[in-house]
């Protein structure tokens, strides 16, 4: 097909030139040692919140709503996350997973401007940026997983993006670090808490005080409701304050998935409990890796990242004959072979860790 109008073209075409966000790989097969269904280590999800105890909380959702008006549940949900977080309502903006409100902050602060980040990091973000036309500079972790302040103060960039604690690899940054960067930072900061619930600090209490400061958390991790897509942000009240009255959509996420966030917010010391599960299979997870003699990295998200020789080998072997996905990520700083898994239940971790000890072992 011919297309007539020439601007278009052209901007089809560079918009075709883009990657995009690539989504984990889903097999079509059964594993060759076949007894059971692909175990999903893969995407970060809380896959050791019990499914029932999800879709109580998805069906209190259902009976509470009717889905044949337009959402009305915002200030609900934004009531329940201040009593959650001990912040006021107003400090709150809600969105469609926190990938929405991160793409809707470039929409609406970046254009024009520049943008600096670490690498590795959060892929979406460096794409959302090369998609609203936003130069992207990149900061290399060093091999501890780190960076100075001085490698971001002396950029002439406005916007600054940093996961706290950083995908893929895990760490959260020391919080003098941070907390420096933001203080002398002359342009906005985003900072994106994910994993905060499985982390040891959040600045979610500097957020509401500086007017350069945005926060980004999801329900998709921590909370198990990856498929509701609910996100938020929290900011200083002049930013929140615009940001749900002009930048946010009229009804950006379903009334379902609203109320199924206000029901899980309920039932957080349960979530808690979970939370601390897999804080303590994380720490079991890291040291039986190094038992097996794998080179892995200390976290403080849901998430390992771990270092070995023919990592392409050992994720096709673990995804064609053990059933197992992780995420393939390749080099990072030093390493040149790294690949991440998802913390989960014992007993998912340990058929990772035997898919692992055979696959090593043949190396």
């Amino acid at each position: 097909m011919v297309m007539r109008i020439g601007w278009l073209r052209h901007r089809l075409e560079r918009l075709s030139r883009l990657e995009g966000y690539t989504k984990p790989e889903r097999p079509q097969h059964q594993p060759r040692s076949g007894s059971h269904s692909p175990i999903r280590m893969d995407t970060n999800e809380n896959i050791a919140l019990p499914l029932e105890f999800v879709r109580e909380v998805m069906q209190e959702a259902l009976d509470g709503v009717d889905p044949r008006f337009y959402p009305e549940q915002y200030d609900e949900l934004r009531s329940s996350i201040s009593s959650y977080l001990g912040l006021s309502k107003d400090n709150i903006v809600i969105g469609n997973g926190s990938d929405q409100l991160i793409d809707l902050a470039l929409v609406a602060f970046g254009y024009g401007r520049r943008s600096i980040t670490v690498n590795p990091t959060f892929t979406f973000y460096k794409d959302r940026c090369l998609l609203h036309g936003i130069e992207v500079e990149e900061v290399m972790l060093d091999d501890n997983f780190s960076f100075s302040a001085d490698s971001i103060l002396k950029s002439s960039a406005d916007i600054f993006y940093i996961p706290s604690p950083n995908n893929p690899t895990g760490n959260q940054f020391a919080k003098d670090l941070m907390l420096d960067v933001i203080e002398r930072f002359n342009g906005l900061v985003m900072v994106d808490e994910a994993y905060a619930e499985f982390a040891g600090y959040s600045l979610k209490d500097l957020a509401v005080e500086r007017d350069n400061l945005i926060i980004f958390r999801t329900f998709s991790k921590a909370f198990g409701l990856a498929g509701a897509r609910v996100g938020y942000a929290i900011a200083c009240k002049e930013m929140a304050d615009v940001f749900n009255r002009v930048i946010q959509y009229p009804y950006a996420v379903s009334s379902i998935s609203l109320k199924a966030a206000i029901s899980i917010l309920k039932r957080s010391e349960q979530v808690k409990r979970v939370i601390e599960y897999l804080k303590a299979e994380r720490g079991w997870l890291y040291e039986q890796m190094s038992i097996l003699g794998i080179r892995a990295f200390k976290s403080d998200a849901n998430f390992i990242l771990f270092d070995l020789d023919g990592y392409e080998d050992v994720y096709r072997r673990l995804r064609d004959e053990e059933g197992i996905l992780i995420r393939k990520i390749g080099r990072v700083g030093g390493y040149k072979g790294c690949l991440r898994a998802t913390v989960g239940s014992r007993d998912m971790n340990e058929m990772l860790l035997n898919g692992l000890a055979k696959i090593v072992g043949r190396l």
